[in-house]
């Protein structure tokens, strides 16, 4: 799942004028100026504009105000349409330029995104490169770290070779550091036996048995025990996936759980009802068994626990030299951000012989698009995104989200389709994966198409591990678009607007 941090950490800084910003200032009137800052000068204003804020917003609704109603920035179009008009540009130049096959990488259709792809993308966007320069911390010290605390954990180990190890992690975290290189070589050769330890384990440390018995948890939570949501053939699925890797394991204890489950198993394969899976406590009796299971991973050996290997995966990307490089953050931020390789291919276009000036054109729309997000970001006190990505029956739309409270989201989707229309959303997320959602459309095939695949729907996010509690569809040619959300909070703590 997504996680989008609703803490304040764009913390944009802008050392050069905003493009935005300026079609704003040059189209306000004084009266609308006054008050922002005492200086005329463009970087002035947003350095105060940025200094001020936390303590005095309204400076920021102000100026949001501005940014909202100028019709340049209104009329701006999407992101994804600019990033096909330079690529359609570049396709028709003679010589192929880098940015060319950059920007294709950049653009994915919607059929191919998936969570690592959509992450990827967004934090690439452009819209974060300052909060990610600004926040670089040093490889070297971050390396340090790392194995500081790896060594810890693998001194709790009771297996002899992993002791072992421990004390050679903990000579490199304190080992000199202008030897480096040294420190790389014995690393190079400690963490290929700690695979093969965890390799060697039992096969309830798999990450197989871990989804499986993830899933049969959400699957049998009382909130899943609906009409409409209860699913047999899924929790069998779930649990056969379960009972084949603790067929495999050597563990006393798992054979006893196992035994119980696999009976559990066999009545799911008589066909039962809710009603029957209830009545004869089932629910009960597998979540106790799970309870087992999960004592008996948890009284594993340290070396077997989430928190190694996300060290020995972090200390992975350490294993050379030019890794521990203080510049190597930076030259892979740049290479990958999207705002960096634009204003890098300006600068080499315009020292061409002949500058490419409608591509760089196309170039200084992306820019503003970006610089654009960037401020909307700051001033509503908000992560402004848009998404990267392509969709032919798409002609515009945008997705807010708003946090409610620690354990609950408001998310409104806002599309307009080239064929049906406009297509609204409304959705609340609570209680970490509860979800409820009314969809509005006032056109008659798109209401019959979605009512054919509500089913699929509730199915795919079930197996995702989200319980839909409600799910309803409202025809906006007789029903008022109102918020879906019965009880709105007077205190939004944080709101961010993704657009696509």
């Amino acid at each position: 799942m997504i996680n989008l941090k609703t803490d304040r950490q764009l913390n944009i800084i802008l050392n050069s004028t905003n493009k935005a910003l300026a079609h704003v200032v040059n189209r306000a009137s004084k009266s609308e100026l006054k008050g922002l800052s005492q200086f005329k000068d463009l970087k002035s204003i947003m350095d105060t504009v940025l200094q001020t804020s936390s303590k005095d917003s309204s400076q920021n609704k102000t100026l949001l105000n501005l940014i909202k109603n100028n019709p340049t920035l209104k009329n701006l179009g999407t992101s994804t349409q600019t990033i096909n008009d330079i690529v359609t540009t570049l396709k028709s130049e003679k010589n192929p330029l880098p940015i060319e096959k950059t920007l294709q990488k950049f653009l994915v259709d919607i059929k191919d995104i998936n969570e690592p792809v959509l992450k990827d993308k967004i934090a690439n966007s452009g819209i974060f490169l300052e909060s990610k320069l600004k926040n670089l911390q040093n490889p070297q010290i971050d390396f340090k770290t790392t194995l500081t605390s790896l060594g810890k954990q693998l001194s709790q180990s009771q297996i002899f070779h992993v002791k072992a190890l421990a004390e050679k992690v903990q000579e490199l975290a304190h080992s000199n550091p202008k030897d480096t290189l040294n420190s790389i070589k014995k690393l190079q050769n400690i963490l290929p036996q700690l695979t093969e330890n965890i390799q060697k384990s039992d096969s309830i440390h798999s990450q197989k048995l871990a989804t499986a018995l993830s899933k049969l948890e959400h699957l049998i939570e009382p909130k899943m025990l609906t009409k409409e949501n209860f699913s047999p053939q899924k929790i069998e699925t779930s649990l056969l996936e379960l009972t084949s890797q603790l067929t495999q394991s050597t563990n006393q204890t798992a054979k006893g759980i196992l035994d119980s489950l696999s009976k559990i198993f066999a009545l799911l394969k008589n066909d039962i009802s809710l009603d029957s899976f209830t009545q004869k406590a089932l629910p009960q009796e597998l979540q106790t068994k799970l309870e087992d299971l999960k004592s008996l991973i948890g009284k594993s050996d340290t070396i077997f626990s989430k928190e190694v290997a996300q060290n020995i995966t972090k200390l992975t990307a350490f294993t050379s030299l030019s890794k521990l490089s203080p510049q190597e953050p930076i030259k892979e931020i740049l290479s990958n951000d999207l705002k960096a390789i634009l204003h890098t291919a300006k600068e080499e276009l315009s020292k061409l012989d002949q500058p490419k000036a409608e591509l760089i054109k196309h170039i200084d729309k992306l820019a503003l698009q970006i610089d654009h997000a960037q401020l909307l970001s700051h001033l509503s006190n908000a992560n402004s995104l848009y998404l990267p990505f392509s969709w032919s029956e798409m002609k515009e739309g945008h997705i807010n989200i708003q946090k409610e409270n620690q354990n609950k989201f408001n998310v409104d989707i806002d599309l307009n389709l080239k064929e049906y229309g406009p297509l609204n959303l409304k959705l609340a997320i609570y209680d970490k994966n509860q979800l409820n959602i009314a969809i509005y459309s006032q056109n008659k095939d798109l209401q019959s198409l979605i009512k054919e695949n509500i089913s699929e729907l509730r199915s795919n996010l079930i197996s995702q591990q989200i319980t839909p509690r409600e799910i309803r569809l409202f025809d906006t040619s007789q029903t008022q678009s109102s918020s879906a959300y019965e009880q709105k909070s007077e205190d939004i703590y944080m709101g961010f607007e993704v657009k696509a």
